[in-house]
């Protein structure tokens, strides 16, 4: 296929739309699960590369008889794996305008609208799921645009691996012994993330849950969490708002500002608390250690804040 005049692009562009309205009116009436047996879509693909494209007729036409039937339906409203009808009309055509754009956001001056509409629009989601105003870009925080769930994850897991050892892991690598945690229902992007980020699997803490409602039993994470800190690692991630770990027992309490958390981070070259050192930052990916005040069990206690914390990566 030669190269596409604007006149040729706008004609087969109005057939792919057209195409795609028919698809989404009969999409219900496909089975939702593709039926071809392993292997059978690619036997129907030439051998060898082509040496040129084929007509655009024939496309549609190979949508139609080659690809539609080793298609799982995501978007068919009988659809319940996953994530379900995870798309529309709107979505489609926003990312249509964009590849047509087809600019480069990685600095502001690549692309000042697509860096400021960008960050815009994820203030805006900040605020419409209620997350506080330091995720937004005015204050502290700020967000990016992650491309899978996988990502995300390890991004997420990266920005505490260098909060929990001050940045250390970038200059020298992860030599802190960290710690991780997610339920057994966990995605497995966090075990990858684990792996890729330089924590390890074994270093990797898996949380029981409730067989019928799958959320992690009350008091589990604690527990481990104190059972890790006993032994002198590293905790690097971040407790539900409003739990709190002791040195000698685990409660709940309400920390500075009321969005913090009350515990006590282990050093890395001893056991013993010291909250006051560089190298006991807190594990936490959000709180910092902003106070200290002694505690019965142990030397004395940090009351970390979520002031001034970044969580995202840019």
């Amino acid at each position: 296929m030669d190269h596409l005049t604007p006149r040729e692009f706008a004609a087969q562009g109005r057939e792919v739309l057209d195409w795609i309205a028919a698809y989404w009116e009969r999409v219900e009436d496909l089975p939702v699960l593709s039926r071809v047996e392993p292997g059978e879509v690619r036997s129907r693909l030439p051998g060898r590369p082509p040496e040129r494209g084929e007509p655009f007729e024939a496309v549609l036409r190979d949508l139609d008889e080659i690809v539609l039937p080793g298609v799982t339906h995501w978007q068919s409203p009988n659809f319940f794996a996953f994530f379900p009808s995870n798309l529309s009309g709107s979505s489609v055509l926003g990312e249509l305008l964009s590849a047509g754009l087809g600019v480069q956001g990685m600095l502001w001056a690549t692309s000042p609208a697509c860096t400021e509409i960008e960050t815009h629009v994820l203030d805006w989601m900040a605020e419409l799921i209620g997350l506080p105003q330091r995720f937004r870009s005015d204050g502290a925080g700020g967000g990016v645009i992650q491309d899978t769930a996988s990502s995300a994850t390890l991004t997420a897991l990266l920005a505490a691996r260098e909060r929990a050892t001050d940045f250390e892991s970038n200059r020298v690598g992860a030599r802190a012994p960290l710690t991780a945690y997610g339920s057994e229902e966990s995605h497995s992007s966090l075990l990858k993330a684990v792996r890729i980020a330089g924590l390890g699997s074994d270093n990797l803490r898996s949380i029981p849950t409730d067989p019928t409602t799958r959320a992690a039993l009350p008091g589990a994470f604690e527990k481990q969490v104190e059972t890790d800190l006993a032994a002198g690692r590293i905790p690097a991630a971040r407790p539900p708002p409003g739990r709190s770990i002791r040195c000698a027992a685990s409660r709940r309490s309400r920390g500075a500002a009321g969005s913090g958390f009350t515990w006590t981070p282990p050093c890395p070259a001893r056991r013993s608390c010291a909250p006051s050192s560089d190298r006991c930052r807190t594990a936490w990916s959000s709180p910092i250690p902003t106070a200290s005040t002694p505690t019965s069990g142990c030397s004395r206690t940090s009351t970390a804040t979520a002031s001034g914390s970044r969580t995202g990566a840019r």
